[in-house]
């Protein structure tokens, strides 16, 4: 698994974190869907600051206001690319009694749901589906990253 990582914001991100992260959440997702393989697979992991990752959401989503996670799926191998805002991601992180890398990992998560073709916007039984996958996986990497 290739993990592409482009920091654009402001603020520093932990980068080897986030390759050993996704690593973890990959292993962790081939024993949920066990007829894919991640291992050629490719995503991009961009990190904006606020104005633009407003600008994104506003285009794509015509939401104006800058949000945690935009997901662009694509097709295999290259699975697409997470656009993230970290200063979002801190906000949230106080919100949920979380520390930023735990939050920015929690969202990274639920940005590969989405890459995967996971939902939870129009459907509350996809809803319970992705945001439990989203708990299991986030509590496994947690606890593999803490080893």
């Amino acid at each position: 698994m290739v993990v592409n990582l482009l920091n654009n914001s402001s603020v520093p991100m932990p980068k080897s974190y986030l390759r050993r992260a996704v690593q973890c959440v990959f292993k962790e997702l081939t024993k949920v869907h066990l007829n894919k393989n991640f291992k050629n697979s490719e995503m991009s992991l961009i990190f904006l600051d606020p104005p633009a990752a407003k600008k994104l959401n506003k285009q794509y989503r015509h939401k104006n206001y800058a949000t945690d996670v935009l997901s662009f799926p694509a097709q295999q191998p290259f699975l697409g690319e997470l656009i993230m805002c970290p200063q979002v991601l801190k906000l949230q992180a106080q919100e949920q009694k979380h520390s930023f890398r735990q939050e920015t990992l929690y969202m990274v998560i639920h940005g590969i749901l989405h890459l995967l073709g996971y939902e939870h916007e129009k459907d509350v039984k996809q809803a319970n589906i992705m945001f439990a996958l989203q708990e299991e996986l986030f509590i496994k990497t947690l606890h593999k990253l803490n080893k």
